[in-house]
């Protein structure tokens, strides 16, 4: 047996390595923003701060002028570095650096991810690519992007589109990158948590709170969380915007320029959260109504001033300006609600039955929320306001309100076979799951400093090593798991189709055939590869069908097509002489079409186990798929 088998990890190559070090130049250089604006607050609450600086700039600019979103972006990098310069020293102190080394096992097994997942296909690495190559958003009189969502939400892609301005080219793995540094972060928070008033996060702490913003989250998906997905960063401005909220809400600021830094950095992480997806708007006002109902509730130790609510201001510009640039410069412009006629009123009885089978089949998680709101009541009784009860009750409510505008949404937007399958709802949920983390972190840490204080200097350190050597170790013991990208057949097509990249013809229209394809899922994994994987291809026009035959030949010939890549060749052997199982290159010429070059496909790789996100019948993978969700 190959050891590769199950531990498909290697040395990260050099270019792996730069491109993780212009994902973590740009990270610092939001951290120094950051800095700038809110010296007080904890590194990496500055981090996402920074982030929502950016996001809110870069929407405001791209949405008013066709000036390159270059501009602003070098004005902030220089706002970074200064903010480093006279205070970069602080980056790492107070224990910070120690998360930092204990995360180096997992930036080794990840930094070795390629893109990966459907929504990085469709739209995620699309809509980063076209940032790079244009300096501009997406227009209906623009370049065509290649996106199924063009004018989908770009909060994180600013961060990629950041670092790859700084690498000079495209990192197509940089969301996933970012993602997992956001994570980081959430762990730095949880075990600044542990550590409470204390503001030193030593060994034990780090680990802890690597552990738990991680591999102990409930709501932990690799294939989400450690992809470009938005769900780990809705997850942590959520958590974060409760940490900020119930520090508002607690004891008092020790001064007004405390309480506005406050306020500045809970209207920022609000900013970056409300534009990562289109649906962050609802976990955006779950969390500014727990925090009103907190107040009327009367469990608040400070009523804010009516002024105070203009920290929503800012999201209230970055979304309002975003879905106006939507509407006006594309046709379609976002995805919308249904008509109030065709809601699904009558469903909802099924609607609760599918969220009922969702939460049963995914019943760990949804067993620490119940465990989460039973102890928070039992913890809020026994105790009079403070910041800690004010997290744990923002946090709850957060939580059920969140669940009822997912609810709210299957009603008046999916469509009705997706709503009564409760489509995506524990994915949803998962946005939630580092506030039930930081629940958690909150109600044990008092008895976590009790029982560090009774440790000897010995134990403690033995406990330190122990659960460093853990978090250190764990992510090569699961990397298997946690390396979603090796799914059968990615890695096979993709290694096929980045053949194919020299023998095809670049100033010519290209035709992507793929057979049994369904909502673009098998054409944008190949056009992906192609423009947006080094070596990128540059090619002006591409048409992407699901029919092999003779007839759609004949089409495109005529329309101008004159070579085409066909993800199944099993499908034109009758047309003309072709291999069977490969990926294939033919062209049109005075004779007819004609093969050009072909690249086998694994005799094993049609096997049971095939990854959810491509059509078998698009890639020789055996039955003709069966029309699947996205």
């Amino acid at each position: 047996m190959h050891l590769s088998r199950y531990l498909p990890v290697s040395i990260p190559s050099i270019t792996q390595f730069i491109d993780f070090f212009w994902v973590m130049a740009s990270a610092g250089l939001l951290t120094g923003v950051g800095r700038l604006v809110v010296p007080r607050l904890p590194t990496e609450v500055q981090l996402v701060t920074g982030w929502g600086a950016l996001s809110l700039i870069l929407t405001i600019w791209g949405c008013t002028t066709s000036l390159s979103l270059a501009w602003p972006v070098a004005t902030l990098a220089l706002f970074g570095a200064t903010g480093l310069l006279f205070g970069g020293y602080r980056c790492l102190s107070h224990g910070l650096w120690r998360v930092a080394v204990l995360s180096c096992g997992i930036w080794l097994v990840m930094i070795q991810v390629g893109p990966s997942q459907m929504d990085t296909w469709l739209n995620l690495l699309p809509n980063s690519a076209y940032l790079f190559d244009h300096g501009v958003f997406p227009r209906a009189d623009r370049a065509e992007s290649y996106s199924f969502l063009p004018v989908a939400p770009y909060n994180t892609q600013f961060v990629a589109y950041m670092a790859s301005l700084l690498d000079g080219r495209l990192i197509a793995n940089a969301l996933g990158l970012f993602n997992i540094l956001l994570q980081c972060a959430a762990a730095a928070l949880i075990a600044r948590t542990l550590c409470a008033r204390s503001g030193e996060i030593g060994w034990l702490e780090a680990a802890l709170g690597l552990l738990l913003a991680i591999p102990l989250n409930p709501g932990f998906l690799p294939h989400a969380f450690f992809a470009s997905y938005g769900e780990a960063p809705l997850a942590v401005t959520a958590m974060m915007a409760i940490w900020l909220g119930a520090r508002l809400l607690g004891e008092p600021p020790a001064s007004i320029a405390d309480r506005q830094q406050f306020l500045l950095s809970l209207g920022l992480v609000l900013a970056a959260m409300v534009n990562i997806k289109q649906s962050a708007l609802e976990l955006v006002l779950s969390v500014e109504i727990a925090g009103l109902l907190v107040i009327l509730g009367g469990r608040a130790r400070r009523i804010p001033a009516l002024l105070d609510c203009w920290h929503i201001v800012p999201t209230a510009i970055i979304y309002g300006i975003w879905r106006w640039y939507a509407t006006t410069s594309f046709p379609l412009g976002e995805l919308k609600l249904l008509p109030i006629d065709q809601w699904n009123i009558a469903l909802i009885p099924q609607i609760f039955s599918g969220i009922a089978y969702v939460i049963s089949q995914k019943g760990t998680y949804f067993i620490f929320i119940l465990l989460l709101f039973i102890m928070t009541t039992a913890f809020v009784r026994k105790k009079e306001p403070n910041i800690t009860t004010i997290a744990l009750l923002m946090g709850c409510a957060a939580i059920v309100l969140h669940d009822i505008f997912i609810t709210i949404t299957y009603v008046t937007h999916f469509d009705p076979k997706w709503a009564v399958d409760a489509h995506s709802y524990f994915r949803y949920m998962t946005q939630l799951s580092l506030i039930v983390v930081l629940g958690y972190a909150l109600l044990l840490e008092g008895r976590f400093r009790g029982w560090v204080a009774t440790l000897s200097p010995g134990h403690h350190r033995a406990y330190a090593a122990f659960g460093s050597a853990i978090i250190l170790v764990l992510p090569f013991i699961a990397s298997y798991w946690l390396r979603f990208d090796l799914a059968t057949p990615q890695q096979e097509i993709a290694r096929a189709i980045q053949a194919s990249k020299t023998r095809i013809d670049r100033d010519a229209p290209l035709a992507i055939l793929v057979p049994f394809d369904f909502e673009d899922i098998a054409g944008s994994f190949v056009r992906g590869n192609l423009l947006f994987v080094e070596p990128r291809l540059q090619i002006q026009k591409i048409a992407t069908v699901t029919a092999e035959d003779a007839p759609t030949l004949s089409s495109l010939a005529a329309a101008g097509y004159h070579q085409a890549l066909v993800g199944c060749s099993d499908y034109l052997t009758t047309t003309f002489p072709m291999p069977t199982k490969a990926l294939a290159l033919i062209r049109y010429t005075n004779n007819g079409w004609q093969l050009v070059d072909h690249w086998p496909y694994p005799a094993e790789m049609p096997r049971p186990h095939w990854s959810a996100m491509i059509p078998r019948g698009s890639f020789c993978g055996g039955e003709e798929p069966r029309a699947g969700h996205r």
